[in-house]
């Protein structure tokens, strides 16, 4: 063990006192998540739990909780929180209902809000809402002309260019905006950053990583007029700048690899997103077209092949990953839906729109039925489904394969027997083996859920399960009963894409029934139909009823099968559209009937885009109990129950490449589900569904309603609405990112919040300028990296210019007229990976999956999933947990992947200094940097020169060399004193002073 030195001591209290100095600063505003956070989660739990017993108009037990002060006031038994102490706080152990407080007093909170409100007191129990609030008017009522005319709802304007003094000073159309603000004060620009500067920034800001001091030297060099632009042409031009710039764009949709329920379940399939983005930016995806695929890339995909389908369908990951909450998640979907409505918002519009869930938004033009409107378009989305502790099975991912390669790959596992329990899912888009709806451990039913819709509730249970394995070569554990009576039970779902008699071809339908018993002997039937609409015409209906089944043909139905109560049976159906007939298959294995020659109904319309099964039989009345199972709507033909192909002999081998093949073959995106408007939930609640709120756009952006004879969900028209040239925001917002990417904040410094609550812009023309720009250069991402690169704002000195301080003119203290370049502290992952590429250790390959668990593992809120994967690729890559963030992450203010980070915080405390003191990354990162020094160079001076070239990218001044060298001299003689071989000597004591460049501030700074 090395004993401390005097020069030790004094070099380590250097380094602590570097990173503890601003760490008493005050701290920055409430973020926009907590603010959200609040409005969104505890505000309506303590509105509707609390505030009629402990509101304005009733104080029980002189306690009151509709404020922050009257919270920390508390009522009788004290404070009701102590901030950041959830288990002292008197709120929180009420609601856990400990001891003998027990509230709400009439019923339990469900677990998740207790979470939330436990979370909350944790954070130090923040109410944004008293400060961040406080000049923002609050409005009410319709949308008015004032609403209308805010700024950032203003169309684009590009006006020309203002009129300077410095002419010689600009480069491009960036700087006369810049220079003119400067020169109305009286203040000059900092004069051009030293060459050396320039290309670590340039290096740093669009790729993430150092430059070598090979290219630092060759640009030195070059003094030819394009040196720098043929520098930032070479960077854009790096995979690395896909890895920085999709890494911005990961933090503005708060991507995880983990669903972020109570048990946190991994998604092993999320990585296929964060690919999609990296090579989106590298390719430099047109914005539009990035925004498009994003929210509705599987419906851009028909029609497309091989690669691109897979990527078009990975792109809705964007959906995917919105956050899932709760043990069974499936029953809290309706938070996730705001999840996705909120950073939709937030990332492609800089609105709020997630305020507006439980009432109109208090500051911005958004209603709740502008929430509602936009709820139904992803209500009429499926999402996928990564396990939760309630229901562990996978469900429901996208298929990255066109549909007759689905349909084909999912034949060759059923004929080769079929997958283990319900770990293959359906590739076609149609959720017809129940698996997903199946009760929850521990209960008798389990309820439809999207892409199902249902009303007067037909039950899920395991006593309906099919026998038959014809469709998926395996059996699951649920079906669907509708009960023997006279109720209106109906159930349905979308087909994706829509069948059209125009289009001809023909399609093949499954399903797997049985009559309970002779139950009711009544007169009326349950139907099982394809139709235009679940209300609308219909091409085939079959009825069951208690005295046989029969199915349409034409104007008239034709029996076409008796059934043995409580006996399984499998009908297929083959639909020739062209020629408006169909044919089938009913009865059991070794006993089947075959019909043809019927005629779809004469009253169909040509278009079949539903499922339905219904009460609406041949004649009213009470029908018998109905069993149903195994729905199915395909392109390519199905076997017949009993008739599938013999396993091979070498069943599992054959059986284990199909499987993996079509896990290879899956995406954590989303499909396309069972279109249909939403009811408006009063105070944000399900459970109190209001008026029906037809799909829509905000009111504010025109209000466009989905067209009554779309297709689908509505995304698609979502998707074009978000980017058209009417809609003011889309550029502005994208444009603010980039810059804010590159000088560290935005135009308007509130990235995700253009509301009244956000920042009015520093720069509005030059804002405008460049949303222009970025629209008329096709929406080029790297083209709009060129022109702010490339200005003399950018190219800058960060020391301010002499000339204004010696004017006497106000300086700018907070830099908002942007007279210098902004200096800041780097990311936390270009921290990471300069450290790994200086020692030696990166490697650059792309990321690729986590080495998670096996399918199957599984989890629960007491147990949840937690992992760190040691990873020598970029930080990028490395896995990104949402309840339990990565360490390294954590330390250097990373991401919150549970909510959109527009803009990073920037703390300074006292253990990022001891990280570089004492991880063993740094050590091992240190060691490799020195052995790296010792055999490119065998003199003392030049090692340390090609140390600082290689760290700082500058030459070190003479003193610096000398203090080197004593450090040096002084460890080794420690390391001697220890007893340290001579051999380790060197590489120790070199280690340590790499350690030591590591944690200076000019290395984890970019002036």
């Amino acid at each position: 063990m090395i004993r401390s030195t005097r020069s030790l001591l004094v070099m380590t209290a250097a380094m602590l006192a570097a990173f503890a100095a601003r760490a008493g600063e005050p701290a920055k505003d409430r973020t926009a998540a907590t603010a959200a956070e609040f409005e969104n989660r505890v505000r309506p739990l303590l509105v509707e739990h609390c505030f009629r017993c402990h509101g304005a108009k009733k104080q029980e037990s002189n306690l009151r909780l509709d404020s922050r002060a009257a919270i920390m006031q508390g009522g009788d038994s004290g404070p009701a929180v102590v901030p950041g102490k959830p288990g002292e706080s008197l709120l929180v152990q009420a609601v856990r209902r400990q001891g003998d407080l027990q509230m709400p007093p009439d019923s339990r909170l469900g677990a998740d809000q207790v979470a939330t409100l436990a979370r909350w007191v944790a954070d130090g129990a923040p109410w944004p809402a008293e400060a961040a609030n406080a000049g923002a008017a609050i409005r009410r009522g319709a949308i008015t002309a004032e609403d209308r005319a805010f700024w950032s709802l203003q169309p684009v304007r590009d006006l020309p260019p203002p009129a300077v003094q410095a002419r010689g000073w600009v480069q491009n159309s960036v700087d006369p905006w810049v220079l003119a603000r400067l020169e109305s004060r009286g203040l000059h620009p900092a004069p051009p950053a030293d060459r050396r500067t320039l290309i670590r920034r340039a290096s740093f800001d669009l790729t993430g990583l150092p430059p070598t001091p090979g290219e630092v030297d060759a640009f030195v060099a070059d003094r030819s007029p394009d040196a720098f632009s043929r520098v930032v042409d070479r960077l854009l031009a790096s995979p690395a700048y896909g890895e920085r710039w999709g890494r911005h764009w990961l933090d503005v949709i708060r991507y995880a690899d983990t669903a972020g329920e109570t048990a946190d379940y991994p998604v092993r399939e999320a990585y296929r997103y964060r690919d999609y983005v990296i090579d989106a930016f590298n390719r430099d995806l047109p914005y539009d077209q990035f925004v498009r695929e994003q929210i509705a890339g599987d419906i851009l995909a028909s029609g497309k092949d091989g690669a691109e389908y897979a990527r078009m369908v990975t792109a809705t990951g964007f959906i995917a990953i919105s956050r899932r909450f709760g043990f069974d998640s499936e029953n809290y979907h309706y938070l996730t839906i705001q999840d996705t409505i909120d950073t939709t918002g937030q990332a492609f519009l800089g609105l709020t729109l997630g305020c507006a869930r439980c009432h109109d938004h208090k500051y911005d033009p958004v209603s709740a039925r502008d929430y509602y409107a936009l709820y139904g378009i992803f209500d009429s989305t499926l999402y996928p489904f990564a396990g939760a502790e309630q229901k562990p099975a996978t469900r429901s991912f996208a298929s990255r394969l066109p549909r007759r390669e689905a349909e084909a790959l999912r034949d060759q596992i059923a004929r080769s027997g079929g997958a283990p329990g319900p770990t293959i899912a359906t590739l076609d888009g149609m959720d017809g083996d129940f698996e997903i709806q199946k009760p929850a451990a521990g209960g008798s039913k389990g309820s439809l859920v999207s892409p199902w819709l249902a009303e007067d509730g037909p039950d899920v249970i395991g006593d309906a399960q099919s026998p038959f394995t014809n469709l998926a070569g395996r059996k699951g554990g649920a079906g669907v009963r509708f009960p023997a009576d006279a109720g209106g039970h109906r159930a349905w779902q979308h087909i994706w894409p829509a069948r059209r008699a125009a289009d001809g071809g023909v399609i093949h339908v499954n399903l797997d029934f049985r009559v309970v018993s002779e139950g009711a002997k009544g007169p009326g039937a349950y139907r099982f139909a394809l139709a235009h609409g679940a209300g609308g015409p219909a091409a085939v209906e079959v009825f069951f009823g208690s005295s046989g089944i029969v199915a349409s043909d034409g104007e008239k139905t034709r029996p076409i099968g008796t059934f043995r109560p409580g006996t399984w049976y499998n009908l297929r159906l083959a639909i020739d559209l062209k020629h408006r007939t169909y044919s089938g298959a009913i009865g059991t294995p070794g006993d089947i009937v075959s019909f043809d020659g019927r005629r779809l109904a004469a009253g169909w319309d040509g278009i079949l885009d539903t499922v339905v099964i219904d009460g609406r039989g041949p004649t009213a009345g009470v029908k018998p109990a109905l069993d149903i199972d195994n729905i199915a709507v395909r392109q390519t033909a199905i076997p017949a129950p009993g008739t599938e192909s013999p396993a091979p002999a070498d069943r599992a081998r054959r059986l284990a490449e199909l499987v993996a093949r079509r896990n290879d073959s899956l995406a954590y995106a989303v499909a396309e589900g069972t279109p249909e408007d939403a009811r408006l939930q009063r105070r944000g609640e399900p459970t109190k569904p209001g008026e029906v709120v037809p799909r829509r756009f905000l009111e504010i952006l025109g209000g466009d309603p989905v067209p009554r004879d779309a297709e689908g969900s509505g995304r698609r028209e979502l998707a074009e609405w978000l980017v058209r040239p009417s809609n003011p925001l889309a550029a502005r917002v994208m444009v603010n990112r980039i810059w804010s990417g590159h000088f560290g904040s935005g135009l308007v410094a509130t990235e995700n919040d253009f509301g009244r609550r956000g920042s009015r812009p520093s720069h509005p023309e030059l804002l405008d300028h460049l949303a222009a720009r970025f629209v008329a250069s096709g929406w080029s991402i790297k083209a709009m990296h060129r022109l702010i690169v490339l200005s003399a704002t950018y190219q800058q000195s960060s020391e301010p210019a002499a000339a204004s301080a010696a004017a006497g003119a106000d300086p700018d203290p907070t830099n908002a007229l942007l007279g210098h370049f902004p200096r800041r502290r780097l990311d936390a992952e270009p921290i990471r990976d300069a450290i790994l590429m200086l020692g030696g250790g990166l490697d650059r390959s792309p990321g690729g999956p986590h080495p998670f668990p096996p399918v199957g593992t599984t989890f629960t809120q007491h147990g949840p999933f937690s992992a760190v994967y040691p990873s020598s690729r970029r930080s990028v890559y490395l896995m990104t947990q949402r309840i339990r963030r990565h360490p390294y992450l954590a330390l250097f203010d990373g991401p919150d992947p549970n909510a959109s980070t527009a803009h990073r915080s920037d703390t300074t405390v006292p253990t990022q200094a001891l990280f570089f003191l004492n991880d063993p990354f740094v050590h091992e990162q240190a060691e490799g940097l020195a052995s790296r020094l010792i055999a490119a160079r065998s003199d003392e001076a030049g090692r340390v020169r090609l140390a600082f070239a290689m760290t700082l990218a500058r030459e070190p001044t003479d003193d610096e060399i000398a203090s080197a060298s004593r450090f040096l001299a002084q460890y080794q003689t420690q390391l001697a004193a220890d007893g340290a071989p001579a051999i380790e000597r060197e590489r120790r004591s070199w280690s340590a002073l790499a350690r030591t460049l590591f944690a200076r501030n000019e290395f984890v700074f970019v002036d």
